[in-house]
This record gives structure tokens, C-alpha cells and sequence, in this order.
């Protein structure tokens, strides 16, 4: 079953972008090419999903935010302002991403770990706490 979607325009027709169960897409918010919206994510404002993102679990993704490639966004994470996460990058387990932040490679972001303003993490880095 699929999710809630506020337009046709929420989600792209090409590709198998998908909003799923009880998820929402909402405003001028875009799901594209191969991304997922599950598990009561909301996914707001300007914000994009590409690629293979994730957003699941409870996940928010609002502003102009992006998510793309294989990244994730679960856990009750919170992505917003201007913040890229992308590459495989994961955030979860409370962590906010907010502002010109960029989360890239395999770096990991979790446990009510607080990114903001200009930062940039990438790699195999693990912020946690």
C-alpha cells in the first residue's frame, strides 16, 4: 500500500520512487529515481530524495534538504536547512543534521548527535553521543 503524497508532483513517474505504509510527502517536497519513504518518515518543504535514499523508521527530512545516493535517514533523525547527506552516508537514532551540513561516504551519524551549521563529515567516520 502506498503512502500519503500531498500532489502528483511529490513523486516522480519515472523510475520506482516510492512512498510507502504510513509515510508522508508533503509541500514541494520531491521523491525521485529509485528512493523510499517508509515506516512513518515525513519528508517536507523543498527537500529531494534521489538515487537509492532511504528515509524510514520514523525519519524527517524537511527545508531544503537533500538525501541522496545510498544514504539513510531512520531512527527518529531529523535532516533540515540546507544539510546534503549522501553517498551511503546513515543518520539515526535521534541525530539531527540541520544547516549547510554535509554527511558523506560511509560516515555515520547517531545517538542524539547534534551537526549544525557548516560541517562536513565523510569517510568511514562515526559521530555518536
Amino acid at each position: 500500500m502506498g503512502g500519503w503524497i500531498e500532489s502528483e508532483s511529490n513523486l516522480s513517474k519515472k523510475g520506482d520512487a516510492w512512498v510507502a505504509g504510513d509515510a508522508l510527502v508533503f509541500r514541494k517536497a520531491r521523491v525521485f529515481d529509485e528512493a523510499l519513504v517508509f515506516g512513518g518518515a515525513t519528508v517536507s518543504g523543498t527537500s529531494r530524495l534521489s538515487g537509492n535514499a532511504r528515509v524510514g523508521d520514523r525519519g524527517w527530512v524537511s527545508d531544503e534538504a537533500w538525501v541522496s545516493g545510498n544514504a539513510w535517514v531512520t531512527g527518529k533523525a531529523r535532516v533540515g536547512g540546507d544539510a546534503r547527506i549522501e553517498d551511503g552516508a546513515w543518520i539515526g537514532d535521534h541525530a539531527w543534521a540541520a544547516g549547510k551540513v554535509r554527511v558523506s561516504g560511509h560516515a555515520r551519524v547517531e545517538g542524539n548527535a547534534r551537526l549544525i551549521s557548516s560541517q562536513w563529515v565523510s569517510g568511514d567516520t562515526k559521530i555518536s553521543g
